[in-house]
């Protein structure tokens, strides 16, 4: 066991500090006993099609195309299992624009349309 003959511990209480060393393998002291239990990354996922994406630089989806990404949690547990962590509190799809159409193009005195 590695972790049993590490010689040196780093000792932080901060989750987010200790689930970088965890992922670096270095061995982790807490100062209250408070560990993480399992190692959280991020992804982002579609919120149109569900696709996940591993790659958190991308703007668009690649299965569906749209503008639809969104950052989501996902926990590594010890037997290498992932687990999306979805947000409760999701927010709906703008639905601007959905209710009235957009107005005819009218002619007039003050028309900026050019033909």
């Amino acid at each position: 066991d590695a972790a049993a003959a590490a010689r040196v511990g780093c000792v932080t209480a901060d989750y987010a500090m200790q689930n970088v060393l965890v992922q670096l393998g270095l061995a982790l002291v807490s100062p209250f006993g408070e560990r993480i239990a399992d190692v959280r990354q991020w992804v982002v996922q579609c919120y149109g099609c569900y696709e996940v994406v591993r790659d958190t630089a991308r703007q668009f989806c690649p299965r569906c195309g749209n503008h639809t990404l969104r950052r989501v949690g996902v926990n590594v547990r010890a037997d290498g299992t992932a687990v999306l962590l979805y947000n409760r509190h999701k927010r709906t799809v703008s639905k601007r624009g959905a209710r009235y159409p957009i107005p005819a193009p009218k002619g007039g005195l003050h028309n900026d349309m050019v033909l």
